[in-house]
């Protein structure tokens, strides 16, 4: 298979239900390659792969934690209930 930007051949036109497979250990891996070259094993998450430290650097982020408080506030005040904080 020639070489290309490893999410090339995961971009462009939705597939129809029929054209959709489970992708293989190695698809993923090629999907993924140039971004699990960003772990770091003394990451400051304690994350033991990429997934783990990307999910815990967008969880942790600042945007990420107001977005939170401000889905609880927006939900006790739609339905009255108190939330714990």
């Amino acid at each position: 298979m020639p070489h290309h930007d490893t999410h090339e051949k995961y971009k462009g036109d939705t597939p129809r239900n029929s054209e959709l497979h489970q992708l293989s250990d190695e698809e993923y891996d090629e999907m993924f390659e140039e971004e699990c070259k960003k772990y770091r094993q003394d990451n400051p998450y304690k994350a033991h792969n990429y997934a783990q430290m990307f999910y815990a650097r967008k969880t942790g982020a600042a945007f990420s934690k107001e977005m939170a408080r401000s889905v609880r506030v927006a939900l006790k005040e739609w339905d009255g209930r108190k939330l714990s904080e």
